[in-house]
């Protein structure tokens, strides 16, 4: 029963650092490819 309202909070969590998430796996990436 608890599950729902912690989905729906993961979900505008994950609308809202998505973005941000998107541009540290991309920063991740390129550390990556040059080390």
């Amino acid at each position: 029963m608890l599950q729902r309202p912690l989905l729906h909070a993961e979900s505008i969590y994950r609308r809202r650092f998505g973005l941000l998430d998107a541009l540290s796996q991309t920063v991740h990436q390129m550390i990556d490819e040059l080390s």
